[in-house]
């Protein structure tokens, strides 16, 4: 960037700069004319309880008096450096902010929006208490109108120093705010050490590239305080009327819908990630960007439709089939191959949950679309509001088909569940109770020899005085043991194919005897399946060469 660029003087900027090292966080301000909204975000920052923050500010082009007073703020504040450029939209001023930061973490803070005033105090407090560096400390958000009421609180969980893809599946980013680069504090080096940057030229460019910093993340923490106050202002690009931008914004949705899942694609095929992108983290990941297409599609398609642009049309509706064949394809692998493990997960009553929240859903349209009918019975005479409601009513039976034939598919997977529950229970039942003592009775050398799973799915073990008794009574150990033969009676009981049993760490709480125990038993009872030991410990290697048991030890 051309030095003229900058408000300041050469030298001025030097001297700064040298001051600037010793902080530790930086907000990074965008502004294209912003001025109406200058002044609250100012005396917002001269209020902060803590003051240990830098901010460089970037003025985008703007034609009113935004540049005049972030200079003036910059003169009073020793803090604040400004660059002024030609308009260039968001994305790049963003960029190219974050290029002049010199503090070990950054922020970016939008102009119409404002913190709270210990939101600086509790970020500095957070990010120095952590014991490793934070890749992304996100804080939360509330949603206020101009006149700074809150119109909601946005709702989040709070992890404590983990992985990325962990953060990804907890969080879910369930909410569009989660999309927000301003509810996250970046690491600097971490941000730069994976050339994150905005692309150039488009809408919802933050559906580009946040999910992405979060994936790659080794360290992410997150807040139920919400810190930053996010204005919904009337004039938003997101609230624009204007069809061509609204087609624009569809088409620019599309596009890192496609992108993202091409890259998330890439980073799964590529080993280098440390195989952090599981079949879960890649599922949520696509779910995310599938769920925020939807909704920003469902507010633009009546404009799409208006302007009759019918390559976008096709384009989307390929899109919503895609889905729907995605949907069907998991419902029916759900039906055939996991109801088992849902059952014994005691997962049963969350179908039966959601299937009641479906019944509630189709209650409340059929009693939205009588009141429908009603007005339009009142109005009938009318013709400016007959139209709107007519519309209304359209959607609402669309909406009311919608949920009828959902809720005949949840009425299928409710009856299949049921009927596969009671075969388990009848069938199956008895067999794998019989498997489990068995198992259990012999890891424990005859100590305990009866157990049982009652209809409300607590695990009962009779003790040496023939009392049947709660599971969570034993001791650790006991709990260990019972654990991994509920597994091996269940690989018993529903696999009829001599697959390998793979454990992993699956010992470490057992003591000496019990890990020799189940080491013979494991050579004696699974001579025709390939059993794999995963381990850290030489605890397993020195069983094996005692007892003589036939292995394979690979050392790693």
């Amino acid at each position: 960037m051309n030095i003229n660029n900058y408000i300041l003087r050469r030298k001025w900027v030097k001297v700064k700069e040298i001051k600037r090292v010793k902080k530790l966080l930086t907000l990074v301000i965008c502004a294209y004319n912003e001025g109406k909204n200058l002044h609250r975000l100012f005396e917002n920052l001269v209020n902060q309880e803590n003051q240990n923050f830098n901010i460089i500010f970037v003025n985008d082009g703007s034609t009113d008096n935004t540049l005049q007073i972030a200079k003036e703020y910059m003169i009073k504040n020793e803090n604040c450096i400004v660059i002024s450029k030609k308009n260039t939209g968001l994305s790049d001023s963003r960029n190219m902010g974050t290029k002049y930061v010199k503090t070990p973490y950054f922020m970016y803070l939008d102009a119409d929006d404002f913190l709270d005033r210990d939101t600086i105090g509790i970020i500095e407090k957070r990010l120095e208490s952590s014991e490793k560096k934070l890749d992304i400390f996100k804080i939360n958000v509330k949603s206020v109108s101009e006149e700074e009421v809150i119109v909601e609180r946005n709702k989040s969980v709070e992890l404590q120093e983990v992985k990325g893809t962990e953060a990804i599946i907890e969080l879910g980013f369930i909410d569009k705010l989660y999309m927000l680069p301003t509810v996250y504090v970046f690491r600097t080096e971490y941000f730069r050490k994976n050339n994150f940057e905005f692309e150039y030229g488009r809408y919802h460019e933050d559906y580009g590239l946040i999910p992405f910093t979060v994936l790659l993340a080794d360290n992410v923490t997150t807040t139920e305080e919400t810190l930053y106050n996010y204005v919904l202002s009337k004039n938003s690009i997101t609230r624009t009327k204007d069809n061509k931008k609204a087609i624009k914004k569809a088409e620019d949705t599309l596009y890192f819908y496609k992108q993202s899942i091409l890259a998330i694609e890439e980073l799964k095929k590529n080993q280098n990630n440390d195989g952090r992108i599981t079949k879960q983290v890649y599922r949520k990941f696509k779910q995310l960007y599938t769920n925020g297409l939807i909704e920003k599609l469902k507010e633009m398609f009546k404009i799409i439709q208006t302007e009759k642009n019918e390559e976008l049309r096709i384009e989307i509706e390929k899109f919503f089939e895609n889905v729907k064949k995605e949907m069907f394809q998991k419902y029916k692998n759900f039906v055939n191959r996991e109801y088992l493990e849902r059952i014994l997960k005691k997962d049963i009553e969350g179908v039966f949950k959601e299937a009641s929240e479906i019944e509630k859903e189709y209650e409340n349209t059929m009693y939205r679309l009588s009141q429908i009918n009603a007005e339009r019975n009142v109005v009938e005479s009318t013709s400016g509001r007959l139209a709107e409601i007519v519309e209304e009513l359209e959607e609402l039976k669309q909406e009311r088909e919608k949920l009828l034939n959902y809720n005949d598919t949840i009425e299928i997977a409710k009856e299949v569940l049921k009927e596969s529950y009671d075969e388990l229970k009848n069938n199956v039942g008895p067999e794998f109770d019989k498997k489990l003592s068995y198992i259990v009775k012999k890891i424990t050398n005859g100590k305990y020899d009866d157990v049982y799973i009652d209809i409300n799915h607590n695990i009962k073990m009779k003790t040496e005085h023939g009392e049947y008794i709660n599971l969570e009574r034993f001791s650790t150990g006991t709990i260990e043991q019972v654990n991994l033969a509920l597994r091996l009676a269940y690989i018993d009981t529903i696999s009829k194919e001599s697959l390998p049993i793979i454990l992993d760490e699956a010992f470490a709480f057992y003591d000496d005897e019990r890990l020799a125990n189940i080491m013979r038993f494991l050579s004696e009872e699974y001579i025709d399946r390939q059993v794999i030991i995963f381990t850290c410990s030489n605890r397993e290697k020195k069983i094996i060469d005692e007892e003589n048991i036939p292995a394979n030890v690979v050392l790693i």
